[in-house]
């Protein structure tokens, strides 16, 4: 009997330690298989980065295309202040990326389409800009303090090549996400689970230029505030 009894709790602990050695694989397998999920979320994030990245670097060379056409056909102008030359900032569609164009002049005056408004609250200063050449401002507040706005500017030359004048077109950071399809280029790929959000890389602070989650525009410092400040 005795040796009956050892026979059984033998089988039992023979199958107790089955159970636990296969509860040990399941729970590998499981910690496997969320890590390949984990890693593949992770690889499908990195190129819809890269991918996005390069869907606003297009929208931006598009942008700067069209201004150094407008400029070149400036070009012609002797005086930027005539009405053909006006014409010529009137006729500009606003399709990719700048809503409209103007003129910032050596004196620093500068020449808007009709019913357009001065863009930024500050003053545009021609030799800082025309220093830089073709080049885009960091994110700028606009004139009536309601939003914020790009300048992409674009140099008008003479025969000699010197700048005669600064071309740039206006990029309106409040309409930017629907001109460049971001919430659709988003959804086609996850849906709404994830958030857009393009910065100023050549900002410490780290500015946003598109933010799908806030109904402003911040930077990473003020965001790191408001959600982490009160943790410590």
């Amino acid at each position: 009997m005795d040796n009956y009894l050892k026979k059984i709790n033998d089988n039992i602990w023979r199958t107790v330690m089955v159970i636990v050695i296969m509860l040990g694989m399941t729970n590998i397998a499981f910690t496997r298989v969320y890590e390949s999920a984990e890693e593949l979320c992770q690889q499908q994030m990195e190129q819809l980065a890269i991918g996005l990245s390069l869907h606003v670097e297009q929208y931006i060379k598009s942008d700067q295309e069209d201004l150094v056409t407008i400029a070149d056909i400036l070009n012609i102008y002797p005086d930027l202040n005539s009405q053909e030359a006006v014409r010529i900032l009137d006729s500009f569609h606003a399709h990719d990326t700048s809503e409209y164009v103007g003129i910032l002049l050596p004196d620093n005056n500068v020449i808007l389409p009709p019913n357009k408004k001065y863009p930024i609250a500050e003053k545009m200063d021609f030799n800082e800009e025309a220093a830089k050449k073709a080049h885009i401002t960091s994110r700028l507040t606009n004139s009536d303090g309601s939003g914020h706005v790009l300048l992409d500017y674009v140099p008008i030359t003479d025969a000699n090549g010197n700048i005669r004048a600064m071309l740039f077109g206006v990029i309106n950071l409040q309409t930017i996400v629907e001109k460049w399809n971001l919430l659709t280029y988003r959804s086609s790929i996850y849906g709404d689970l994830i958030n857009v959000f393009v910065l100023d890389a050549g900002k410490e602070n780290g500015e946003f230029l598109v933010d799908t989650m806030h109904n402003d525009l911040y930077d990473i410092s003020t965001i790191y505030q408001q959600n982490f400040a009160g943790e410590n």
